[in-house]
């Protein structure tokens, strides 16, 4: 049985903050506008939430080349 929610984006991208070194891996954006993220070096690959601005400000998309 799979559970289905409703997200307004889909990222499924990485993100760093160069300050602090962090990769995170951001899934998707709920319908009350929080981006669902976990971070790389976390083995209990928890889910967390930032808002859309906290996020941004936070971090970079990393692009590939």
């Amino acid at each position: 049985m799979s559970t289905q929610i409703e997200v307004r984006r889909v990222y499924k991208c990485l993100f760093e903050n160069l300050e602090k070194q962090e990769l995170v891996y951001a899934w998707y954006e709920d319908m009350d506008g929080y981006i669902v993220y976990e971070e790389c070096m976390d083995p209990l690959q928890t889910k967390r939430k930032l808002t859309k601005t906290q996020f941004y400000e936070r971090y970079m998309r990393v692009w590939e080349m």
